[in-house]
């Protein structure tokens, strides 16, 4: 049954994706797909240790027998538990890991029948199948692997402005990409990305730091349009880190600093301070880890801003209620003085703008219509973000995130179930 999984197990997950999680919820989608996959192979497997423990209490004393088995099944479920989840998944994926262990105890049911049974040899004829279980790479892939954090694809389509060159992105779990296209237009990317080049105009384009680098793009906006700024570019995953630089050119030079490591331990580490902070810590499509949501967390951010210094965040808005964004906004009213948003033009993209000073509405707008002039390749930007500009409109069901308490998870599943029932709708 383990073994079956290998070659089953995608079209489970898109299933109750696609039906159980419209119909029933996210969680429930989960749940059903969790005991579909391991159910079985669990309550199979659980048996093993009685029978062992009833086979060999007839050797000898029944207690001491259920002790030694017990403390074996106990070492080889936390050897288990670590192998699995600090080395194999990083080391060679999910999907490799599956086949390993399945195919582990496929093996040891084999050899547990070469003495009395020509059954094995059915046993045996599964593992020729095993290539014909690895993902091919679909149109348009470069491609396509998995990290300890993320399932990664490299895409590579033709632009839809210019069919004679082609755009790249990266695909995180099947749902975000991170856009590279850098044109000479206007907007750079056409893309929420490009409200980051805000930042430096509203603080000083000298310290930045960028909190969830993905492919780079941000790292490689603020390179051309701010050539005086050193930046300090953070990303969790050191794959993701590895394919920016191999297939979206991003180069570590004097002006740019690479670290594969999480957000947060970054900031207590870290003795720099910063005039810009941008934050971009959504995980393929609307979540966001918790713990980089939090009071406690945006104090630290805090720390490390300089006097005039600016956090710009972004936060993906799915459902039309903008619970989530209203409460990464009201724990942003917790720490910071002054803290204003701009709908981005994507319409799914709430850019979250942070003051370490009091800083009223009227002084944005004229700081950034003062630097139109100086940067002519983001004007179509600073255009839109001065009409748009505002304080967040009041929410009732608005709360703080903190380090105890941060139900944003629930909020998450809550605005993908409004989308998918909108969808239905349509």
């Amino acid at each position: 049954y383990c073994f079956l999984m290998v070659f089953l197990y995608r079209g489970i997950l898109d299933f109750c994706f696609k039906s159980v999680s419209r119909d029933m919820g996210t969680v429930a989608g989960i749940l059903v797909a969790t005991i579909v996959i391991y159910g079985p192979s669990m309550f199979l497997l659980s048996m093993i240790s009685p029978y062992i423990i009833g086979l060999l209490a007839h050797e000898g004393d029944a207690g001491a027998t259920a002790g030694s088995v017990y403390g074996v099944s106990t070492i080889g479920s936390v050897f288990g538990t670590f192998l699995t989840s600090f080395i194999l998944v990083s080391a060679i994926g999910s999907h490799w890991t599956l086949i390993l262990f399945s195919g582990l105890v496929l093996l040891i049911g084999i050899i547990g029948l070469l003495s009395g049974s020509r059954i094995y040899l059915i046993g045996l004829a599964a593992f020729a199948v095993v290539p014909f279980s690895l993902p091919e790479l679909a149109r348009g892939e470069l491609l396509h692997t998995e990290s300890f954090y993320n399932d990664i694809r490299v895409m590579e389509k033709k632009s839809k402005t210019d069919p004679s060159k082609k755009v790249r992105s990266i695909q995180v779990n099947w749902w975000t990409k991170y856009s590279t296209t850098l044109t000479e237009g206007a907007f750079l990317t056409q893309s929420y990305y490009d409200y980051f080049s805000l930042g430096p105009l509203l603080s000083k384009p000298g310290e930045i730091l960028i909190l969830g680098m993905g492919a780079g793009t941000s790292v490689q906006q603020f390179e051309k349009v701010f050539p005086d700024a050193n930046i300090d570019a953070v990303e969790i995953d050191p794959e993701i880190v590895r394919i920016a630089k191999i297939y979206f050119d991003v180069k570590e030079t004097d002006r740019v600093r690479i670290f594969a490591e999480d957000a947060r331990p970054f900031l207590k580490l870290s003795t720099k301070k910063y005039d810009v902070v941008e934050l971009d810590l959504f995980q393929g499509g609307p979540y966001v880890p918790f713990y980089v949501t939090t009071s406690e967390f945006f104090g630290e951010v805090k720390e490390r801003l300089a006097d005039e210094g600016v956090l710009i965040m972004n936060i993906l808005q799915m459902s039309r209620d903008k619970l989530l964004s209203a409460c990464i906004v009201a724990t942003l009213q917790s720490v910071f003085p002054s803290v204003y948003v701009i709908e981005a033009s994507t319409r799914t993209n709430i850019m979250a703008i942070a003051f370490n000073r009091e800083i009223s509405l009227t002084e944005i707008k004229d700081r950034l219509e003062n630097h139109k002039p100086q940067y002519p390749r983001i004007a179509d930007v600073i255009d839109y973000s001065a009409k748009r500009i505002g304080p967040m409109s009041p929410h009732p069901r608005a709360h703080i995130f903190t380090d105890d308490k941060a139900d944003i998870e629930k909020i998450t599943f809550a605005m993908v179930e409004q989308v998918i029932k909108r969808i239905k709708r349509n």
